[in-house]
């Protein structure tokens, strides 16, 4: 009802979401370990001209965002869009290890999927029928 620079969708760890509807919040999902995210919809993220978390930039918006050190992501069969989202970041900006795409529409975003290493592999990285060859849009794009 108040959305705010500093509030995310959902914050998740060790938890299965089926069936989700996340919109207006700055990042969909902060998905943490063993996190299940199936069937959800993702969508119309809020944007703001100046975030604390960024430096007093504009926010950074995802759809999901798990960081370093995580590990055991599992996307599947969500839309995730970002296409209306004003400068969307991805809708996947991903660091951590183990992680599951599969069977998932994404579009928008600078990058619709972002994978980040820090220096180091993403093992057990799959993505399995999204990105050229699942996604059922156009813009579509890894960095």
């Amino acid at each position: 009802m108040h959305p705010a620079a500093t509030i995310d969708g959902v914050w998740a760890a060790s938890t299965k979401l089926y069936r989700v509807n996340i919109h207006g919040s700055v990042d969909g999902m902060k998905a943490g370990n063993n996190t299940l995210v199936q069937d959800s919809y993702i969508h119309d993220m809020s944007w703001f001209a100046s975030d604390p978390n960024q430096g007093g930039g504009p926010t950074h918006n995802d759809g999901v965002q798990a960081f370093d050190g995580v590990s055991g992501v599992t996307l599947r069969h969500n839309t995730i869009d970002l296409s209306t989202t004003k400068d969307g970041n991805a809708a996947l900006q991903d660091s951590a290890s183990n992680t599951t795409v599969d069977n998932n529409w994404l579009d928008g975003g600078g990058c619709t999927l972002n994978f980040a290493d820090h220096g180091h592999s993403l093992p057990g990285l799959v993505v399995t029928n999204t990105g050229s060859g699942g996604t059922r849009h156009s813009s579509a794009r890894s960095c």
